[in-house]
């Protein structure tokens, strides 16, 4: 079976792995990887509305960015979870 990783190789592009041919160590360190950053992107969404009540031109590209590095975070992880390991 394969499966996309949640995070990218050197070049960018999404690594892909046979499930059968690899260590379950590398399994095991994605599964990890995966539950991190969907916690990290629920705690960027949850400081972000404080940091936005405070209305100043850093806070908002900050939280901005933040959330789009959530985002990109949460959408690897749904991708690897829903077997599309074609998308990048």
């Amino acid at each position: 079976m394969k499966r996309r990783m949640p995070w990218n190789d050197a070049h960018g592009n999404p690594v892909i792995v046979d499930t059968d041919s690899v260590s379950p160590l590398l399994l095991k360190t994605a599964d990890e990887t995966e539950r991190q950053m969907l916690a990290d992107a629920r705690a960027v969404a949850r400081h972000s509305l404080a940091l936005l009540s405070e209305e100043t031109p850093f806070n908002c590209e900050f939280v901005i960015r933040r959330l789009i590095e959530a985002v990109d975070a949460a959408v690897r992880v749904a991708e690897a979870r829903a077997g599309e390991p074609n998308n990048g």
